[in-house]
């Protein structure tokens, strides 16, 4: 069908999930909603867990107020690290 559906993180729930080979997850605050700035062990276990999911491609969108750019940054080494 070609449709990604998205994995979620926010105070509700985390949903880490791939379709058609592609992992896109929404990063909205874990423990408030865009109003979390993720540590590097948090964005180290979830680069570890898209990259268990053996995608051809993942990608991140940081949908928060605070932290944005920085926990981006981070997400990105985190993934490089791997």
């Amino acid at each position: 069908m070609g449709m990604t559906l998205v994995s979620v993180d926010c105070p509700d729930f985390r949903w880490v999930m791939s379709t058609s080979g592609v992992s896109y997850l929404r990063f909205h605050g874990h423990m408030e909603w865009y109003a979390h700035t993720y540590g590097d062990g948090e964005l180290t276990e979830f680069a570890e867990r898209q990259r268990a999911l053996g995608c051809d491609r993942n990608y991140a969108f940081f949908n928060k107020d605070t932290g944005m750019l920085e926990n981006a940054r981070s997400c990105g080494s985190a993934w490089l690290a791997l």
